[in-house]
Formats: C-alpha cells, structure tokens, sequence
C-alpha cells in the first residue's frame, strides 16, 4: 500500500523493478509483481520531477530546473546542481545521457572493475597487479616481487588480467585506458618473469652456501 498518490513511474530495463514518485515526496521502488517493495526514499520535494529514468539497472535519476538526484541500492544518493538550462534525460543500458543545446552528457555508475581497482586499499588481484604496474613505471623494484606474490595465490592472476581489460573497455579516458591495458600486459608476463625470479632466488642462495 501506497502513502500518497504515484506522479510519475519508471520501470527498470529487465522488467522486474518499478520506481513510483508519490505526491508526497516519496519515492518507492517495487518489483513489477506488486509483491515487495524494495526501497522508500524521501526526496524532501514534493514538486514533481520534470523526469524520471532508470541509470542502468540499480538506480533511479530524478531530474529538476536546477539540480539532479541519483539514487542508488540501499538508499545511497548523489546530488548534482545544474544551471538550469533546458536538458533531456536518455535511458542507456549502462546508464543516462543527458542532452542540452549544446551539451551530451553521460552519466553512468562506475563499472565494478574499475572501481575494484581504484578503490582505496583494495586487495583485489586486479588492484594488486594495477599497484605493482605503477611502481614499475617508477622503477621501483619491488614491483617484481608484487608480481611473483600474485602469481602465487592461486587463480589470482587469471582473475586480474580479464579485470584490467574489462576495465579498459568501460573507461572513456583514453590515457587510463592505457594504463588499464598496461597493467593486463604485465600480468601476462607473470609466466615469464616468475621462474627467472626463482631462479635468481636460487642462485643468491648458494652463492651465500658456497661463502660459508
């Protein structure tokens, strides 16, 4: 059951989810079923959005003169200012365009790939071989090490190279494109570099046998 009368509805590109703007100020999201609702939002407006759409899948943008607000899973939101030019909002698979006389804009939610990477202390594999990418690039030498560590836990490295390059094909920055398929190239030398690593391992390790 509803609190207010719904103003306006929008349902998610797989069917299965239904966003209702209420005169009240609410926004409900439901399945299409009518059999649970999802999520209750108060947008603290009870002035009707001039649109409502999906972005992507798992979230809902609301559209006025002057700003914009995204709301995510859980209730998470993001607001955005706009000067109030007129503006059109675009459904995408992956996300909104939002178009002006002059302007095309997308607006999407960062792809999981990218953000297991740049999200700060991640431990994920792809992040890890991201890490110790940059620090070869700075000559660092410990970036060997990263490497063979990687290598080692099982199933890491076939983890992380298809990450970085799913990461590179959803980035639109050419240069963090680069940098994406940088960090896959190097983990693909992991099968190369990590036997000469042992072996220089080993043979540090009976130079010191012989010296004693």
């Amino acid at each position: 059951r509803l609190p207010a009368p719904v103003t306006m509805m929008s349902v998610a590109p797989n069917g299965r989810f239904m966003a209702c703007f209420m005169a009240n100020g609410l926004l409900s999201v439901m399945l299409t079923s009518l059999s649970a609702k999802i999520l209750d939002f108060d947008t603290n407006s009870t002035q009707k959005p001039l649109q409502m759409e999906w972005c992507g899948e798992d979230a809902v943008i609301l559209s006025w003169h002057d700003f914009f607000l995204l709301i995510g899973p859980f209730g998470h939101w993001l607001q955005f200012p706009y000067d109030g030019s007129p503006h059109h909002v675009v459904p995408e698979a992956d996300g909104v365009r939002i178009f002006t006389d002059l302007t095309c804009e997308l607006l999407q939610r960062v792809p999981p790939e990218v953000e297991a990477i740049k999200q700060m202390f991640s431990t994920e594999p792809a992040a890890l071989l991201f890490d110790a990418m940059e620090r070869l690039e700075e000559g660092d030498a410990s970036a060997d090490d990263s490497l063979r560590a990687l290598g080692q836990e099982p199933g890491a490295m076939a983890r992380a190279v298809p990450s970085c390059i799913k990461a590179a094909a959803h980035d639109l920055d050419p240069k963090e494109q680069k940098r994406f398929l940088a960090a896959a190239n190097y983990g693909m030398q992991a099968p190369r570099l990590a036997p000469d690593l042992e072996e220089e391992d080993l043979e540090e390790e009976d130079l010191e046998e012989e010296d004693l």
